[in-house]
């Protein structure tokens, strides 16, 4: 998967909102590995 975001905006002490992210949380572990931001990830479906 590719995902487009302009990473010049973000820094390792940026905080990151990630709303319905179901059962695939790869874009939020990238953002993790490759930026040191902090993630708070929420979905409200029962199979998340």
């Amino acid at each position: 998967m590719v995902w487009g975001i302009d990473k010049s905006m973000i820094d390792s002490e940026s905080v990151i909102y990630s709303v319905g992210v179901g059962s695939n949380i790869d874009f939020d572990l990238e953002l993790i590995d490759s930026l040191g931001v902090t993630v708070h990830a929420f979905d409200p479906t029962p199979e998340a």
